[in-house]
């Protein structure tokens, strides 16, 4: 069975409602195992060696560590998937790759001061001035601490006004 009808399986099974991204990411990584067995990767290449020698490869290619532990993740998700629906005999025994934990980092002052001045050159958004829409974007951004992509997917249809609210 190729991994991609392995991987409709498993969205439709195991992660049910999982967003098109996770399923591109996924898709992506199977794409990258298919490079390393040089065909179309199978329920056959879930193995130890071939995971293993995949792993070594983007490794060896100057992926990072984080990176290539994203990708095992997904293909032991997979392979133990297969193994409980008796799809593949054996269960995964290589290990996952370990990346160091990333330290967040915030904006210094004179990198938010930097920024901030920055929102003068900016060209209109729509019909909002440039300077107010980045502004406003980077003030939200930085009193919530929500991410980027999340702030941007907001749609105005979800605000409803507050009852003690005059406006």
């Amino acid at each position: 069975m190729p991994l991609t009808e392995l991987l409709d399986l498993y969205f439709a099974v195991a992660l049910v409602g999982g967003s098109e991204k996770t399923r591109n990411l996924y898709a992506l990584t199977l794409s990258r195992l298919g490079e390393t067995v040089a065909g179309i990767p199978t329920v056959e290449h879930l193995t130890d060696e071939w995971i293993g020698r995949h792993a070594s490869r983007r490794l060896a290619a100057g992926l990072s560590r984080h990176t290539v532990a994203g990708e095992m993740r997904k293909l032991l998700a997979l392979w133990r998937f297969a193994a409980r629906r008796r799809l593949v005999q054996d269960w995964p025994e290589v290990k996952e790759i370990r990346a160091p934990v990333r330290v967040p980092r915030g904006w210094t002052r004179d990198e938010l001061r930097a920024l901030w001045n920055a929102c003068d050159f900016a060209t209109p958004v729509g019909d909002c001035p440039g300077h107010v829409w980045w502004r406003a974007l980077i003030a939200c951004l930085f009193d919530s601490g929500e991410r980027i992509g999340a702030m941007l997917s907001v749609r105005w249809e979800w605000f409803r006004p507050r009852a003690d609210d005059p406006s």
